[in-house]
């Protein structure tokens, strides 16, 4: 439950005293302020889904359609799921290697088992538990919970 406090704020300029009247939101989490996730592996392993709007270059038109992926990233450092680009699924499996590279920022590298695509990097940083952000190619992902 959050609460609201009005604090009064009175200056003087010159002596003319002038008084504005602030609105601060105080939370009042039981456990305090909440906090971001850091970044792990164990952060990453779950399943996550991401769906965007795609550009296709179809001969000199660039046309727009949507896609994303449904992935699964389990522990043993595999990784199950599909892509899909408007009604076209594709599954796919593979390895997948985390880097942290600070503390709300990670590297995601991707293997795919089918070698037609070759190894996918991305940067994400953590929004909250179950959102993350890639940064370079500005999407985010969000964690499928049961």
């Amino acid at each position: 439950m959050d609460s609201t406090i009005a604090v009064a704020i009175i200056t003087a300029v010159g002596g003319i005293a002038t008084a504005a009247v602030a609105l601060l939101k105080k939370s009042n989490h039981k456990d305090g302020p909440i906090r971001l996730p850091e970044a792990s592996r164990d952060f990453v392993i779950g399943r996550w889904t991401v769906e965007q709007t795609i550009g296709i270059v179809s001969g000199e038109a660039l046309l727009s359609t949507t896609g994303g992926s449904d992935i699964i990233y389990e522990a043993d450092g595999k990784f199950i799921g599909s892509q899909f680009i408007a009604e076209k699924k594709v599954l796919r499996e593979g390895h997948w290697e985390f880097t942290r590279l600070s503390k709300d920022v990670f590297r995601l590298k991707v293997q795919f088992e089918d070698q037609q695509i070759p190894v996918w990097r991305g940067d994400f940083q953590i929004v909250d538990q179950d959102r993350i952000h890639n940064i370079e190619q500005n999407y985010d992902a969000f964690r499928v919970k049961a």
